[in-house]
């Protein structure tokens, strides 16, 4: 039997009716797009509820409203703290004092339009890094996966390199087996370093001592690269955008 649309008024499930939303459901419009499950009605209350979160420091924090099962649906650290009754939770209200407003900015979109940004703006390499470590620490596998597709398209189209400021920032930030720290060893792998290219001058004056397991990682992949004589993959930014795998650096983990 279909399910009726009175008694589940915003949320989007196979059989329901679609009735018009006046402009006070908005932000309901986003939620019933996202979630797609069978809700027992008595679940309801919390899966509606709005949670509020603040972020960053004077004078630039930012509060953001978001539903709980949304949090719950895409961040472990948010479920967890909601369901473990935690005291923000109780309180209904998180601080993220330590996070950035752009980043979590980036997060609220993906939850309520699927896209990390408008097509007004263009993310530096350095959001991007800090979305991608953000995801990784709150335990957001989808946020993760839309930030370095972000990443990658990014290379693609400008062929920009991470320089060794950023190449420490991301070791200084990221775990051993980091999906992030992976592409970057890759990218300096399989990329050809003929005579006066950006990347034959980032290796020149890299500060080896900073970033010594950078190139501890670098001299492994090559090393690997020699050993099945595998040649460089990506001569360009065409033959990279053809056959880079994204998958490789996604972190693949059910939701």
């Amino acid at each position: 039997m279909a399910a009726n649309s009175e008694m589940y008024p915003n949320v989007n499930l196979p059989g329901f009716r679609k009735r018009k939303r006046s402009d006070d459901e908005i932000l309901s419009f986003g939620f019933e797009t996202v979630i797609s499950l069978h809700i027992c009605p008595k679940d309801l209350p919390f899966i509606r509820a709005v949670q509020g979160i603040t972020v960053g420091t004077t004078p630039d924090r930012k509060e953001f409203h978001i539903h709980r099962g949304l949090l719950r649906h895409f961040s472990d650290y948010f479920r967890t703290a909601l369901d473990g009754q935690f005291k923000e939770a109780l309180e209904g209200r998180f601080d993220l004092h330590e996070d950035s407003v752009d980043v979590f900015q980036a997060f609220h979109n993906l939850i309520y339009t699927n896209r990390l940004y408008d097509d007004t703006q263009t993310l530096p390499h350095r959001t991007i890094f800090e979305i991608i470590v953000f995801s990784d620490v709150r335990g957001i596998p989808a946020l993760h996966n839309a930030a370095m597709n972000a990443l990658i398209f990014k290379v693609a189209h400008e062929w920009k390199l991470a320089n060794g400021k950023y190449l420490t920032w991301i070791y200084d930030n990221t775990a051993t087996n980091s999906p992030l720290r992976k592409f970057w060893v890759d990218f300096y792998a399989n990329t050809p370093m003929p005579r006066g290219s950006r990347i034959q001058d980032f290796l020149r004056n890299a500060d080896v001592q900073r970033n010594s397991t950078f190139f501890t990682d670098l001299v492994i992949a090559l090393k690997t690269k020699l050993d099945r004589h595998e040649p460089s993959s990506w001569v360009n930014e065409a033959e990279f955008a053809s056959k880079i795998d994204n998958c490789k650096y996604h972190v693949h983990k059910t939701v």
